[in-house]
């Protein structure tokens, strides 16, 4: 984050502006202080998109959407300004670098953190997908890597599935290399679209590398209509999983809680017998944790005749409920 500088606003509607996070193609992102001294992320609608007619209804649409939808793979609401310019939409602050910047500083993800990758962005999708809207714009840079696992951003392209999206010179809809094809070819967004974009995304994470690789526009559309994506050197696991997420039909590609319950089995498989997590050099260890193993039992529990050590039914479920459990803090 940049400190607060000359040219930044004082203040936000009624947060005060500490700093600037960074900027994108349709304005700016301030750190921004509550009165109650909870941080916020104000994202301001930059003055070259006031008159864009389709810019203040995109801003309308990704606060709605985070309105709406309740999960703890997306952010909170924190409040918005949309009647009027200065347009802004003020959302919970969840520290972490992008995955795309993560992955551009520190190379790929290891194996057992894209799967968690994997399995997190597809708890998130499914949550989405159950208020019935499309993210329709699912890619590295819309994904955060919090202390408490990744985080989706950015819905000012959601849309409700078959719903006509915002589209208009300037303001592309997905983005090339994670747009399944048959967005590309002009059909209605759909929950099997987000699959597609969710595997090329870890792809990215996963080899560090485009997905469909670079070259001219043409070329790439074609390797995409045929599925043709660069999984060279990832893991046989993760490149199957992925695979199966960019198959060019989208009535074959799995729905997030099918590749969420298979996430859940290959991360059960990477346990150790006495429920610890694997031991493992990871520079991801605290961005993208494992998920938490079911509470340890005693060796013979009272009145198990077998002498087999059972963990309580109570952890038992809530380790199958979530992929992801935040790490305990120290001293707690």
């Amino acid at each position: 984050m940049e400190p607060q500088q000359p040219d930044n606003p004082e203040r936000i509607g009624e947060y005060d502006v500490e700093g600037r996070i960074g900027t994108g193609g349709s304005g700016t992102v301030f750190l921004g202080r509550a009165a109650d001294g909870s941080p916020v992320a104000i994202k301001l609608l930059g003055q070259a998109w006031l008159s864009h007619p389709e810019a203040p209804a995109r801003f309308r649409r990704e606060a709605e959407v985070l309105r709406t939808v309740r999960s703890p793979r997306t952010i909170r609401l924190a409040g918005a300004n949309l009647a009027e310019a200065p347009y802004w939409i003020a959302t919970e602050y969840v520290p972490g670098p992008t995955l795309a910047a993560a992955v551009a500083a520190a190379g790929p993800l290891p194996v057992t953190d894209a799967v968690v990758l994997l399995a997190a962005l597809a708890e998130g999708l499914a949550d989405v997908h159950r208020h019935g809207i499309c993210h329709r714009d699912l890619k590295p840079q819309n994904v955060i890597l919090s202390g408490t696992g990744p985080r989706l951003i950015d819905f000012g392209v959601a849309r409700d599935p078959g719903e006509a999206g915002l589209t208009h010179s300037g303001m592309q809809v997905g983005s090339l290399g994670y747009a399944a094809p048959e967005l590309l070819d002009g059909a209605a967004p759909a929950p099997a679209a987000d699959v597609f974009a969710l595997g090329a995304t870890v792809a990215y994470a996963a080899t560090g590398r485009e997905p469909f690789g670079g070259g001219p526009v043409e070329r790439r559309i074609a390797r995409i209509s045929r599925g043709e994506i660069d999984l060279n050197g990832a893991d046989p696991w993760l490149a199957d999983a992925v695979r199966a997420c960019v198959i060019p039909g989208p009535d074959a590609r799995p729905a997030p809680a099918e590749i969420l319950a298979r996430c859940r089995h290959r991360l059960a498989q990477t346990r150790t017998p006495a429920g610890t997590r694997p031991a493992r050099a990871s520079r991801w260890r605290s961005a993208v944790p494992l998920p938490a193993p079911p509470a340890a039992a005693p060796a013979s529990a009272p009145g198990d005749a077998s002498g087999t050590a059972h963990a309580p039914t109570e952890a038992r479920e809530r380790d199958d409920t979530r992929i992801w459990t935040p790490r305990r803090q120290p001293g707690r």
